[in-house]
């Protein structure tokens, strides 16, 4: 079985427990993903260039750092490490990024 997906359906096992996962049961993410990208077209000049992260998905990441008052380099090192904040902010494995974006 694909690690991503054994560790979701043992995550989905105790959801009701964890705060971080019940945040994606009650917030309505695609209306906060439509704002997002609506301020961010509103804002963008030159769409040219090098396609960046999903909006909502670095949203998201952010979120776990303030909630539980990491540094950026803690905040990277637990969207690697902790299985809760992976499925909270719906990131590829092999595709989180550094502390630096």
């Amino acid at each position: 079985m694909h690690l991503q997906v054994a560790i979701k359906k043992r995550l989905n096992r105790c959801s009701r427990k964890c705060f971080v996962l019940k945040l994606l049961t009650i917030i309505d993410w695609d209306a906060v993903s439509h704002l997002l990208n609506h301020e961010k077209q509103k804002k963008r000049q030159h769409p040219q260039g090098k396609r960046g992260y999903c909006l909502l998905i670095l949203f998201k990441a952010i979120l776990p750092g303030q909630w539980y008052n990491l540094s950026d380099p803690e905040l990277e090192s637990d969207l690697v490490l902790r299985a809760d904040f992976m499925l909270f902010c719906d990131f590829d494995y092999h595709d989180i990024p550094d502390h630096s974006t």
